[in-house]
Formats: structure tokens, C-alpha cells, sequence
């Protein structure tokens, strides 16, 4: 697919873009004459046979205009690598263009080799082959282009997740900059994304080098990402690559490019004379200080933007810094508000003397060095939680919580009490440590020196000890077959088999090299040797042989027929017949359901289906040393952390206990408990917590609200509503639809009747819509261009009101069908009835709240002099509830018309909001995927509960107290009951 022709008359000096279908991104110019690079004679010839195709997949991972990219091993450094050769049909002999294509395939690679960056690929040789034909090796990328990442984010803390990556492109072209190179085609399908969190920013094919002739006159570049000085043909420097982040940071913060239009053309003219959109007016929630960088970036005069990339990354640094101290601000204002009137107090009583001040002084030091030591614990339990390593959160919740309350603590450990911590079920001490565990008869196997250890699964009560006799030394691996156990020496070719059948002693099978690892297969055990050698040893007859590797085995499984094996540097599967290698170094191999390999690769456990499709599964921050496979799989590595995952690849729950690391895993029989070796001298079982159940994949939510009859009610972004039965966990789709997505969703209160409203919707498309409880779908509001904001529908199911984002806000009865009264007035985002039906609330973006007589739908007050826009409403009796943008939470008294209490977080914008049925307490939903819980009268922070349920769009409380929440993230949270 050609991205961009240059509009230069001169087909010499055409540059296009052109991507291959397996997304790799090649270059094809035709440079002014003496451009580019060196000439190709003066490459050296590659060495013979260098580099080779591997046994194993189709060596050429795609190719573009001007060249084709290999996957090549160097068979001298026994490593893969990429190569990149220039197209025969370009070679100068054949190329009616001449030499220039060449020239500037070389050139490239040396731009590469000028950027000796960790975000830039290394280049490891530039050669030409015995024909002529340019070629230059690199690093082979292992990741994914930004761009699919992008697209997998569907919220906007999702998208701000990759944030760190783009200060790395901003750092690694700053390197370039300094280095006097342009990229000039800068775009998230530029930007590699590794699993461990690398930045690599790719295809310098069109970079500008200082020195290299004027490039005024010349269009190259992706049209959405240029700059309007790139549009002109002008002489480029640095700022127009910091234009082009800009465009990268506006489309990660909004979801959306800054210019768009159906042809390039008309592109090409919105960038020549258009001003970008103001970020804020597509994504209200974007952290002002990384919209200010951006805009800054997106300046249309070069002069006004940052200087160069690097520039760029220490702003978008300062941004994410300033947003993360806005969250302590609070907190740390209220500190110093105690010291100073304390302080205050202190001065005006003169008759105290100076040691009372002194003693005051002290306590109050240590009443702040208390709290602030409360509050790091909280923050490291809030880390450990993200992480899924629930031990250490309670660990870290239980120091926080020891000398006083701390609401980030109480609401971690109110996600703990819910999601559940592992426990340890027994512990066994092991002399010479567990080198290998298995499972056979309610016995737990362990491997170890001279012999196996038995103990009872259950309990942990140590068994009779197997014996392989003094000189069988360190047994590393064990393997249940059957009834048999099969175990070998470490240091020997001797394989011991025991059988019940046989009290005497194990039968012994002597193999021509030493034994690494056993594991069992079909038809017998499957036994590894130092020489690379697998071989297959039947309990009767003779053994056979499987697979052979290049050096020892280190390890071994199996399923059924299909072998897996593994040496010091890659992993050979062998099924029905065929070999899969996998270029992936590991010492720990286990099947799983449905013939699936799992394999601990350096910190990563690697899948690979039965076609053989790979997926890695990260989160290990050391080595992963075990594996463990079952209805769950777990891994363990050696840093001593277990960790147990979903089958998406996301950790369901971590937690180190295990210092200095795993040796072995293994499930019990039932899978009722985790059987860990450490690399120590015991043997542990651990309960661990119920996974969790997995959110549903059938769409982004929108809008949610839960309902008195024990129903949680969700609005979709492709327009249906989701109900879940909380009772039962069951969930079915309702007969509302719309055409865009449900944005705001209200019970009717009534009888069950089939005729009964149950519910009314209100979605992009404009459309207020009725359901009847037969099913029956009413539209209440036509279709019309503008939005709906919010619906609602009073306590006794007479009135609904609603508001669309033009202005338009409509009372209407529900019995009679027809409007009371329709009004254009500023954007309203909140309606709330009261609890005796006559008024409506309305919060409106103007910093004010109406007052609406629910009968007629007239105005009767207002309450002024709010200092931020109206997100949502809570009904207290006669009192209200605001959450406003700026991010406070007031509470207003009816009786002494004015704002009585200002409810405080660390967080940018409460969106929605719940008062449990005895009005005491009040939850409050942040964008931040935060719900905070006060206690009315006090107005003190009982709990900061990090659920991380991106846009909270629903708190409410359940009539037995528990809290429940929901947000974009699909997953219903549940903390009950509070204390």
C-alpha cells in the first residue's frame, strides 16, 4: 500500500512509502544524482555461508518496494537475525535508474550505524553478496508496532499505559538530533513496542543528514503525521519531527488524529492551513499539563514548538511528574495546614512555656512523620496490588493500618478481602532440597540426593524415603508413569524405575550418556541425555529413539505422541511427524490442556498452540525456573515469585515467598493446592484464592447503573444493554438498541407487568428509547445529531427528564406519553430526582444547579457559585451531592442554602456517585479507576479503594451495605461488607 507520492516533477526524485502486507515498512527512492551513500563496490563480499536459513519457517518476513527483509541465523554466533538485501529487479545492472536505489539502500544502513541508541535497532554488518547485491544484518525485533496498540486501547487510561513509549521516541530522536539526523517519517507503525517495555523506533529510510544535499522541493512522509513545513517542501530540522510526536501524543490522548479527510489531498491542505483541534475539546479528561506539551509540539510556526526531541521528552517528562504530584497535593496541604495552626496556637499562648511549645512541636513532628510513613506503606500495598502480589499488599496493608487509619490502606485491603491473599497450607523440611516434584497416589514426589522423598499431599507428613542407593547423587528430575515412578543421577547413565510390584528395589537401565531430565510420554518414559539424544524407554522391550538436539537436553515433556524438547538455545516440538523449532532458550517445559505447550522463556512463559502459534505471556521479573500446568497454569522464577495466570495471558494472582527462588511446581491432585520447591531445603503447599471471574468480552461500556431488583445494567458502545443478575452472575442481552452507544440509562419503578416501563436508554444516536417489561421498545426521543448526556426517571415512575449535548433538556410524564416541557439550555451532564418525586435536579456545565418542579418542568432556584461544570448528583433527603469537573465533591443544605462540606481526593474528576440507604456514607467513582467512600457528617475518607476500573461509570451500595462498582474496564468490583 503506496502511503505517499511526492509531488516532485522530477520521477528522479520520487520517494513513496510502501508497506508490505506483514508490516514492514521499506523504502523506495530515487535520489537527486550524488546523493545518498558510499558506492556499492566499495562493500565488502560476504563471508561464505555466513548467514543461513534456518531448519524451521519461511526465512522471509516480507518485503516493500526496494527491498525484502530475512530471517536469517548467524550460523558463526549461533544467533537469529534480520537481513535486509536490496531487490534484484534495483541491483545497478539490471536498474534503469542507475545506481541510485543502491546508494541509498546503504545509505540507510549507515544512518543506522551514526545511531547507536538503545531506541534505535543495531546494525551489525553492511556487505554485498558474490552477485553485487546490497544487504545489511540487524537485530531481529521481537514485539509489535505501536499502532496495534493503540488500537487495543479503548479507554483513555489504556491509551495512557503507552505513554512511557513515546517519551522514549521523543529521548531516542533527541539522540538522533543531536546527531545532526532527521527521521522525517515518524508514526506509531515507525514504533516497535517490546513485551518488557522497549521503545524501538524503526525504518530511517527517509532520515535527513546534516550534510546531505537541500531536501527543499521534496515530499516524503506519511501525510497525516507531516508537518505543514513538510507539506511546503521546505528545508526540515529537528522541530518537524517534534511535530510529529505532537501528532502521535494527540492521537494517544484523544483516540483520534488531529486532521483528518478522505483523500490526501485534502489532507495535505488541512496541515498546510489549519489549526489542530483543541485536545480538550475531544477528551475533557486529558491531564492539562501533557495537552499543554502537545499543543506546544503542534504549533504551526517551527519557532513556537520545542527545539528538538529531547526537548520534547523532558517536557512530557515534567507533565507526568506534575500530574502525579497533583495527586498528593491534597493531602500534603492538609499536613501542613495542622502544623501551621498548631503552630499559631502555640505562639498565642504565651503563658505555655518553651518546653510544652517544644514538646507540642515534637508531637506533632511525629504525628506527621506517622501519617507520611502510613501513607508510603499504603502507596507500596496500592504497587504490590497492580502487580497481583496480594501477599505482599496484605503484608504492607497490615503495617499501614497498625498505628492509625490510612483510606489508600483501608481500600487496598478491602480489594484483598474480595479478590482473596494465598495461604500457606503445610511446610516440610527437606534436607537436600526438592530438585524435581511430582504427584502419584496423594503422595507429593520430590527429587533429591541419593534418592525421592514422599509426603503426604494433604498434610505434608513425610512418607518412607525411596532409596537409589549412595552413589546415585543428585536426582534432578522425577516422572510418575502410571503406577510407576521413574527418577535418574545426576552424575550417571543410571535410570531407576520403582513398582509397587517390586519391594526389593528399583529396576536400573543403563544409557550411553548421562541422563539430564525424564519426563513421562506415551508408551513409556521419555528420557533427555547430555548428548542431545531423546530417547523413549518402554517398561518391557526396547527403548527408541525420538529427537536429537545439538548439546545436552535441559528439558522435557510430552502429550500423548507429541515431544517437546529443549537445549541451551532453542525449543524442537515434534508432532504428528513434524518438527516446530522455536529459537527461545528455556529449563522449563510442561503440556497443558488440548496438546498446549507452555515454556518458561528468559522472564516470560511462551505458548505455543497445537498449530504452533506462539503468545508470551510476561509479568516474571527474574527468570522463570518452573512451570505447573492444569485447569491453571503457574510458573515460578528465580527471584522466588510464583505467579498464576488467566488464559488471556494476565496475571490472575502473584506473590513472592520463595527466596532465593522456585526450583519446582507442581498441583496436587485435585489442584486444591500449590506444591512449591524452593531453592532451598523445603517443600511448601499454598491454598490459592478462586480466580477471578473474567470480565465479559462483548463490548466497551458506556454507561452503567444498577437497579433495586439486584441488577446491574449495562449500556454498550455498539448500542445494546447487558444485564447482569447479581444473585446469579447470570447475564443476557435486553431488546433496546441503539445506533451508536448508550450513554445514559434510568429504571422505571413500578409493578412487573408486561406492560410496565422497565427501563429508558438514551445514546449517541439521540434517541431517548422505552422498554416495556414484554419486551416492547418505545422511542421517547426521535433521532437527532446531538448526544445524550443523561436520563433519569423519578422515584414514583411519573416523570423522566433528559438532556441532550446541544442544550436541549425535555420533562416528560410517563403515563400520559407526552412532553411537559422541552427547554434549550446550557449542557446539562447530571439529572437527579428527588426522593419524594416533585424536583429535579439539573447540573449544567455553567457552574450552576437548577432546581425543576417535576410537575410542570418550571425552574424554581438555582444554586450558584460553584466553581466547576456539574458531572453528577445525589439526592441526601433535601440535601445534594455535586461532583464537579475541577475534581471536589460538595455537599449543599437545603436548609442553609449554601455548600456545607467540600469532600477532597487525590484524583481529577468524580464521575459518578452513591449514598448507601442510611445516608451515613457517600462513594464517589474517579476517572482514575478510583472509588473513594466518605462518612457524611465528618466528612472523613474512610477508604481509597484502587480498583483500577478505569472510568468509574457506577457506585452504588446493595441493601446488605456491600459496595459494588463498575467502570470501562468490563469487570464488576464488589467490597462487602463494609465495616
Amino acid at each position: 500500500m503506496v502511503r505517499l507520492l511526492t509531488s516532485a516533477p522530477d520521477r528522479a526524485q520520487c520517494v513513496c512509502v510502501a508497506r508490505d502486507s506483514d508490516g514492514i515498512d521499506i523504502t523506495l527512492a530515487r535520489p537527486k544524482p550524488g546523493d545518498g551513500a558510499s558506492k556499492t563496490d566499495t562493500l565488502p563480499v560476504e563471508s561464505p555461508g555466513k548467514y543461513a536459513q534456518p531448519a524451521a519457517g519461511d526465512a522471509e518476513l516480507g518485503r516493500g518496494g526496494m527491498g525484502r527483509v530475512l530471517r536469517l541465523e548467524d550460523v558463526h554466533l549461533r544467533r537469529e537475525v534480520a537481513v535486509k538485501e536490496l531487490l534484484h529487479e534495483h541491483h545497478p545492472a539490471h536498474s534503469v535508474s542507475g545506481p541510485g536505489l543502491a546508494n541509498l539502500f546503504v545509505r540507510e544502513a549507515q544512518v543506522l550505524a551514526r545511531l547507536e541508541h538503545p531506541g534505535v535497532v543495531p546494525i551489525y554488518e553492511l556487505g554485498r553478496r558474490a552477485d553485487g547485491t546490497p544487504y545489511y544484518a540487524m537485530r531481529k525485533i521481537h514485539g509489535r508496532p505501536l499502532t496495534k496498540a493503540l488500537e487495543a486501547a479503548a479507554t483513555l487510561d489504556e491509551r495512557l499505559t503507552l505513554l512511557p513509549h513515546l517519551v522514549d521516541v521523543a529521548h531516542t530522536v533527541g539522540f538522533a538530533h543531536s546527531r545532526g539526523v532527521v527521521h522525517r517519517d515518524l508514526k506509531p507503525d515507525n514504533v516497535m513496542v517490546g513485551a518488557f517495555g522497549e521503545t524501538l523506533v524503526v525504518d530511517w529510510g527517509l532520515a535527513l543528514v546534516e550534510g546531505d544535499n537541500d531536501s527543499e522541493g521534496q515530499l516524503a512522509g506519511t501525510p497525516a503525521y507531516m508537518s505543514p513545513e513538510q507539506v511546503n517542501g521546505r528545508r526540515l530540522d529537528a522541530r518537524s519531527d517534534v511535530w510529529s510526536i505532537g501528532v502521535m501524543l494527540f492521537e494517544l490522548l484523544s483516540g483520534r488524529l488531529p486532521y483528518d479527510a478522505p483523500s490526501v489531498t485534502e489532507l495535505l491542505a488541512k496541515v498546510q492551513r489549519d489549526e489542530p483541534p483543541s485536545l480538550s475539546s475531544l477528551e475533557k479528561a486529558v491531564p492539562k499539563p501533557l495537552a499543554a506539551v502537545v499543543m506546544k509540539a503542534l504549533a504551526r510556526d517551527p519557532a513556537d514548538r520545542f527545539s528538538d526531541g529531547e526537548a520534547l521528552a523532558d517536557a512530557l517528562g515534567r507533565a507526568m511528574r506534575a500530574r502525579t504530584a497533583r495527586g498528593l497535593a491534597v493531602p500534603l496541604m492538609g499536613a501542613v495546614g495542622v502544623v501551621a495552626v498548631l503552630i499559631v496556637l502555640l505562639a498565642s499562648q504565651r503563658t505555655v512555656s518553651s518546653l510544652e511549645a517544644q514538646r507540642a512541636s515534637d508531637q506533632v513532628r511525629a504525628l506527621d512523620a506517622q501519617r507520611a510513613r502510613r501513607r508510603q506503606l499504603a502507596e507500596s500495598a496500592a504497587m504490590a496490588l497492580r502487580a497481583d502480589d496480594r501477599l505482599e499488599a496484605r503484608r504492607l496493608t497490615t503495617a499501614a493500618l497498625s498505628d492509625g487509619p490510612e483510606p489508600l490502606a483501608r481500600g487496598v485491603e478491602w480489594m484483598l478481602l474480595a479478590e482473596g491473599v494465598p495461604s500457606q497450607a503445610w511446610r516440610a523440611p527437606v534436607e537436600a532440597g526438592c530438585a524435581h516434584l511430582a504427584v502419584l497416589d496423594g503422595q507429593v514426589l520430590c527429587s533429591t540426593l541419593n534418592g525421592v522423598e514422599r509426603f503426604d499431599a494433604a498434610t505434608g507428613a513425610a512418607l518412607e524415603k525411596l532409596s537409589a542407593g549412595p552413589t546415585a547423587g543428585w536426582l534432578p528430575t522425577v516422572a510418575a508413569l502410571g503406577s510407576e515412578l521413574v527418577v535418574a543421577g545426576a552424575d550417571n547413565r543410571a535410570l531407576f524405575t520403582w513398582r509397587p510390584s517390586e519391594p526389593k528395589g528399583p529396576r536400573t537401565d543403563l544409557f550411553p550418556e548421562s541422563i539430564t531430565t525424564v519426563a513421562p510420554g506415551a508408551g513409556g518414559v521419555l528420557v533427555g541425555l547430555r548428548s542431545g539424544e531423546v530417547f523413549r524407554q518402554p517398561s518391557t522391550g526396547a527403548r527408541t529413539a525420538v529427537l536429537r538436539l545439538p548439546g545436552r537436553v535441559r528439558a522435557l515433556a510430552a502429550d500423548g505422541e507429541t515431544v517437546a524438547a529443549a537445549n541451551d538455545s532453542f525449543i524442537r516440538v515434534l508432532r504428528a511427524g513434524r518438527e516446530q523449532t522455536i529459537d527461545r532458550a528455556t529449563v522449563a517445559l510442561e503440556f497443558g490442556a488440548g496438546g498446549t505447550l507452555f515454556a518458561g522463556v528468559e522472564r516470560s512463559v511462551l505458548r505455543v498452540s497445537p498449530a504452533g502459534d506462539t503468545t508470551l505471556f510476561s509479568g516474571h521479573r527474574d527468570a522463570v525456573t518452573a512451570l505447573a500446568t492444569g485447569r491453571r497454569l503457574a510458573s515460578g522464577d528465580a527471584e522466588g515469585s510464583v505467579r498464576v495466570w488467566r488464559d488471556d495471558g494476565t496475571t490472575d494472582v502473584a506473590f513472592r515467598a520463595f527466596s532465593p527462588g522456585v526450583q519446582a511446581l507442581t498441583w496436587s491432585a485435585d489442584e486444591a493446592l500449590l506444591l512449591v520447591a524452593p531453592r532451598g531445603r523445603s517443600l511448601e503447599a499454598w491454598k490459592l484464592p478462586e480466580p477471578r471471574r473474567q470480565p465479559p468480552d462483548d463490548g466497551v461500556p458506556t454507561a452503567q447503573v444498577a437497579l433495586t431488583r439486584g441488577w446491574v445494567l449495562t449500556g454498550l458502545r455498539d448500542g445494546r444493554v447487558r444485564k447482569l443478575d447479581l444473585s446469579t452472575q447470570q447475564t443476557t442481552f435486553l431488546e433496546v438498541r441503539h445506533e451508536g452507544a448508550v450513554r445514559a440509562l434510568a429504571e422505571v419503578p413500578g409493578a412487573e407487568t408486561p406492560d410496565a416501563l422497565r427501563l429508558l436508554t438514551g445514546g449517541d444516536d439521540g434517541q431517548v428509547l422505552a422498554q416495556r417489561w414484554n419486551g416492547a421498545v418505545e422511542v421517547l426521543h426521535p433521532a437527532s445529531a446531538a448526544r445524550v448526556t443523561s436520563v433519569a426517571v423519578s422515584p414514583d415512575g411519573a416523570r423522566a427528564a433528559w438532556a441532550l449535548d446541544d442544550g436541549t433538556f425535555v420533562v416528560f410524564a410517563l403515563q400520559q406519553g407526552q412532553v411537559v416541557r422541552r427547554a434549550r439550555e446550557h449542557v446539562i451532564r447530571a439529572l437527579r430526582f428527588s426522593g419524594d418525586s416533585r424536583t429535579l435536579a439539573v447540573g449544567r456545565d455553567d457552574r450552576r444547579v437548577s432546581w425543576v418542579r417535576a410537575e410542570d418542568g418550571l425552574e424554581t432556584g438555582q444554586l450558584e457559585g460553584l466553581d466547576a461544570a456539574v458531572l453528577a448528583l445525589a439526592w441526601r433527603g433535601p440535601d445534594l451531592v455535586l461532583s464537579l469537573a475541577n475534581g471536589h465533591v460538595k455537599l449543599w443544605s437545603a436548609a442553609d442554602q449554601r455548600v456545607v462540606r467540600t469532600f477532597t481526593q487525590p484524583s481529577d474528576r468524580v464521575t459518578s456517585l452513591g449514598l448507601n440507604d442510611t445516608g451515613r456514607r457517600l462513594a464517589a467513582g474517579s476517572d482514575d479507576g478510583h472509588v473513594y467512600v466518605w462518612e457524611l457528617e465528618s466528612g472523613a475518607l474512610v477508604a481509597d479503594v484502587p480498583a483500577d476500573a478505569g472510568e468509574v461509570q457506577l457506585v452504588a451500595f446493595t441493601k446488605d451495605e456491600a459496595l459494588i462498582a463498575a467502570g470501562t474496564d468490563r469487570r464488576l468490583h464488589r467490597w462487602a461488607p463494609l465495616r
